[in-house]
């Protein structure tokens, strides 16, 4: 039986898919789903619990893939399940969370060696399309600054902060003496304008005698 499935993808789902979605709507077992570590099968149920509505399941296959082991013996196998479903929206989720996963093992191994196991493969088209998604990661990680280029970032920007809190202290500090010195200027000119107040009195005085 063939279910469409997402965005104009019919899927026929394995015979064992249908097992284990059954056996765990009967059950409750949630470990008929967590035990599975074939990535197609996990696909499947995907889409049937899509299908059926069935949200305990697609969040217990979603834990499966967040755990999932990526190894030498399966990377390849994952990124080909991921190219199958990349472009479906349903598969979204899982296809970003195995492709960071992928994007991590691939990270901690030599070039030389996943290039020999691609050599291995007879599809060309999947070949080019992992050496240019592999080219895509490298240049995304290249952009991204590492924890101690971030921690260097983050020192200098806390220095700078801490400059400007001391440029304004002085700021506000000169700016209350000039203040000072404003009031005392304020005092000394009613100062003088008292006794040339006077002076004007006392001349006024000795006109008048």
């Amino acid at each position: 039986m063939v279910y469409t499935c997402g965005a104009n993808r019919s899927v026929k789902p394995s015979f064992i898919s249908f097992q284990t979605l059954i056996k765990f709507l009967y059950t409750g077992d949630e470990s008929v789903i967590t035990d599975i570590s074939c990535i197609d099968d996990l696909f499947d149920l995907y889409c049937l619990g899509e299908k059926y509505e069935l949200r305990g399941s697609r969040n217990l296959i979603k834990e499966v893939v967040t755990s999932f082991k990526i190894n030498q013996e399966n990377w390849i196998h994952i990124l080909k399940g991921i190219k199958q479903h990349e472009n479906t929206f349903l598969f979204e989720d899982l296809c970003d969370i195995l492709q960071d996963k992928v994007q991590g093992f691939l990270g901690c191994s030599s070039q030389e060696s996943y290039l020999e196991d691609l050599k291995e493969s007879e599809d060309t088209d999947f070949c080019f399309w992992v050496k240019n998604r592999i080219q895509k990661w490298s240049r995304s990680s290249s952009e991204i600054p590492s924890v101690e280029e971030q921690s260097s970032q983050f020192e200098d920007a806390m220095k700078q902060l801490e400059d400007t809190k001391t440029l304004l202290t002085n700021t506000k500090a000169m700016y209350e003496d000039t203040k000072v010195q404003l009031e005392d200027t304020k005092v000394q000119l009613e100062d003088t304008k008292v006794q040339l107040e006077d002076t004007k009195g006392q001349l006024e005085d000795k006109g008048s005698a």
